[in-house]
């Protein structure tokens, strides 16, 4: 758990040193992910059966699992869209997660401020290992891990229509980390309902092992990853619906303007041998569809 937290400093300095949208919602994820195993591995340690510990690790919601899911979309969104900011909006995936945290500092203050004793921890166990969290933070994690997988498919949808470069940009790295985290949480799901015994806090060493080896895949793919997204999903949009009007309206008409055909002719000619445009590694679509608009 140690190893793990200090895994996301660097993430978090990239993320400053190149004003990196996408790192930085890299490194928070990287710290929930760390806190989220961090029960597993404090519990084998065995400080839940000792006191100070007991105390302070129980009123600790380490399991943010109203949380990390949405800040994984959100890091898969800064990925792949270059046109994506977080907006006021955005705040209502972050509520459920901001109402566990009041809950989790209601119990706090009423078993060691107000009644000093074991109100809500009389049973013993973690708030965070009860039944309802789990099932509501693994529906949670289920439901945003497939619209981050939506997000990649239509990047790589968008790629393939703007540039020409578009299996060296494709971020596969991110596709194999959501489908292998969601062939994981079905395992999870295949194992309790045949044996619920395994969905025992003990019995769980595989699971935990292996989201820690998904999570340190996608946190070093991301930080040793280079590779700035150049695709703005709203833009290219545009540019694409502008081309399939045209093309509509002429298969409509069944005939070009051959006035315009021999614009666009020049156009394309000028910026292909004036301006070498051709030269261009990361050209695409939406950089043409600009330039021909200076000719």
């Amino acid at each position: 758990a140690v190893n793990s937290l200090g895994h996301a400093h660097p993430v978090l300095v990239k993320a400053i040193q190149n004003e990196s949208k996408a790192s930085a919602w890299l490194s928070a994820f990287s710290l929930l992910c760390s806190l989220y195993i961090s029960p597993f591995m404090f519990g084998y340690a065995g400080w839940y059966g000792t006191q100070p510990y007991r105390d302070v690790l129980f009123y600790i919601p380490f399991q943010q699992l109203l949380l990390l899911p949405p800040v994984l979309f959100f890091y898969t969104k800064s990925l792949l869209d270059k046109s994506f900011s977080f907006k006021r909006a955005d705040f209502i995936h972050l509520i459920p997660a901001v109402i566990y945290l009041i809950y989790s500092v209601i119990i706090f203050i009423t078993d060691k401020i107000v009644l000093q004793e074991y109100y809500f921890y009389a049973d013993g166990r973690d708030k965070d290992l009860a039944t309802w969290y789990q099932i509501v933070g693994f529906i949670s994690l289920v439901f945003y891990s497939l619209k981050s997988l939506t997000v990649y498919k239509k990047y790589k949808s968008i790629t393939f229509d703007v540039v020409s470069f578009a299996d060296n940009i494709l971020f596969k790295w991110v596709e194999r980390f959501l489908i292998a985290l969601l062939i994981l949480l079905i395992i999870r799901v295949l194992f309790f309902v045949l044996n619920p015994e395994w969905a025992q806090f003990g019995n769980k060493f595989w699971y935990y092992l292996c989201f820690s080896i998904l999570f340190y895949y996608i946190s070093l793919s991301g930080y040793v990853n280079s590779l700035q997204t150049i695709i703005p999903f709203i833009s290219n949009f545009n540019v694409i619906e502008e081309i399939e009007t045209v093309a509509t309206e002429t298969s409509t008409s069944n005939q070009l303007n051959v006035v315009e055909l021999e614009d666009w002719k020049i156009k394309l000619e000028t910026l292909m041998t004036v301006d070498k445009a051709f030269q261009n590694p990361t050209l695409t679509l939406a950089h043409v569809s600009e330039a021909s608009k200076l000719y």
